[in-house]
């Protein structure tokens, strides 16, 4: 998947949707490859907790390069 994004020549800070995002590794990846801005919806509880512990433990060292979201019901 990320040589057909990178084949798309999108520029940093160009917006991604992650559906059913799980534990944001698709939402993690192209931001940080890519400096994509990257929103993920996913609606089961235990991926949004698994997926915020993820973001967690990059935010301090991504927080100033790289922007995501994560929607889901709880």
């Amino acid at each position: 998947m990320f040589d057909l994004v990178a084949d798309l020549g999108l520029p940093p800070g160009s917006t991604a949707l992650d559906v059913g995002a799980r534990q944001a590794y698709h939402c993690i990846e192209p931001s940080r490859r890519f400096g994509f801005t990257v929103h993920g919806i996913e609606p089961v509880r235990r991926h949004l907790d698994n997926a915020a512990r993820a973001l967690d433990a990059l935010a301090a060292a991504l927080a100033s390069r790289h922007h995501w979201t994560l929607t889901g019901r709880a």
